[in-house]
């Protein structure tokens, strides 16, 4: 694997910019991007070529600068290549506020400063030096580098007689609005992949309220909820039904209530963007009605209970004889024979993928008479379940 290819993965695999310095002017485009203020002198190139000047040995040059914003130098087959900007730890406003004191920085506001380093993902420091260390074995398999510290926490500001141009609050909240814009867009086209990688840019801008909320996992709702109104009103103007939009996002809500680690809000988070670019496609590429969306995602997401179709109508506000006829018209089948389909395709999954006897597995998916259960799956598939399971380990 080339150093190019090897980088661009560790970014995704990371989510943390991994950035080569070919010449000089990717040298000066580095300290535009990242420096948000003089006292970060060291990204100027003069400085910053030294962190990559050696005498051979490979060299981890791990910097941690005023605004407690880290960097990791190296030189790879000989690139200078930079991981960061990174943070280790998650500063409220009032911790800004401290450091800009101490720091005698009166150019800016603590609440820009808590913006600023909400662009930046949070990274424990020893995964960073290790995500670094993997990056150069993989390239240079011999290599052996020593890790030098460098620290301007310390460092001391004299304000300049020049104005230096920062880039102000106002446009931070503007920037953050363009990416939330983008965001929509892509739940508005389905487009799954695209939405989640934006949602994690969106997650990280969302860290630096977490000390001002206090509990981390209150802060984690808060932003889930953010989140789901983005999604909401971005699937709405693609033209999910607001009944099927409402459901859920309450179910989300109500999983999300009931979670008790950032983790799994996190998760649950994921899978509402998962689904509703999920639903989002099959109205685009299908063409289904409103009505008939709300049948289908009612009937695989409660495929598990006892779902009564005469039921499920009155809840979409149809007669019966209305939602088979029009769920046939647009599926080629009546939802009671939808709904066996969809349990038998999770039933030949939870064959496949798990342990659990037939009966247990029968009962999973809706169907709790395994007898009547294996002679559905047999009409189907041709064979009963337990000659399907045999034939996978063949």
């Amino acid at each position: 694997m080339k150093l190019e290819e090897a980088s661009r993965f560790l970014q995704e695999l990371c989510d943390t910019a991994v950035t080569l310095l070919p010449d000089g002017a990717a040298f000066a485009l580095l300290q535009e991007r990242y420096q948000f203020h003089p006292i970060q002198e060291y990204l100027s190139p003069g400085i910053l070529s030294g962190f990559f000047a050696g005498n051979g040995q490979p060299v981890l040059k791990a910097v941690i600068d005023p605004f407690q914003i880290r960097f990791i130098f190296c030189t790879i087959d000989g690139v200078p290549v930079v991981f960061g900007p990174y943070c280790a730890e998650i500063f409220s406003v009032s911790d800004c506020a401290v450091m800009l004191r101490r720091l005698k920085v009166t150019e800016f506001s603590a609440r820009e400063l808590a913006v600023y380093r909400s662009r930046f993902p949070v990274m424990d420091e020893e995964r960073a030096r290790f995500c670094v260390r993997c990056l150069m074995k993989q390239i240079q398999p011999e290599a052996e580098p020593r890790l030098e510290s460098v620290d301007y926490t310390a460092a001391a500001y004299q304000p300049l007689s020049q104005e230096f141009h920062y880039t102000p609050y106002i446009q931070l909240i503007q920037m953050r609005y363009a990416v939330e814009q983008q965001f929509m867009e892509h739940i508005a086209k389905g487009n799954s992949w695209e939405a989640l990688k934006i949602w994690a840019s969106l997650h990280k801008q969302m860290a630096y309220r977490k000390r001002q909320l206090g509990d981390t996992v209150e802060s984690a709702r808060f932003s889930a909820t953010i989140t789901r109104t983005v999604i909401r009103l971005a699937a709405y103007r693609a033209g999910l039904p607001a009944d099927l939009l409402d459901q859920l996002t309450r179910e989300s809500n109500d999983a999300i209530s009931r979670l008790t680690t950032i983790e799994g809000i996190k998760q649950e988070t994921y899978r509402l963007i998962l689904q509703v670019c999920r639903i989002i496609r099959r109205q685009l590429d299908k063409q289904y009605s409103p009505l008939v969306l709300s049948a289908l995602y009612s009937l695989e997401n409660h495929y598990q209970e006892d779902v009564r179709i005469d039921e499920l109508a009155e809840e979409l506000s149809v007669s019966t004889n209305h939602l088979i006829a029009r769920f046939r018209e647009e599926t080629g089948n009546t939802p009671a024979a939808y709904l066996i389909q969809y349990r038998l395709k999770m039933a030949r999954n939870l064959l496949a993928d798990s342990g659990k006897s037939i009966q247990e597995i029968a009962g999973l998916v809706g169907i709790p008479d395994a007898n009547y259960f294996s002679r559905l799956f047999k009409r189907a598939y041709g064979e009963t379940p337990s000659k399907y399971r045999r034939s996978l380990g063949e």
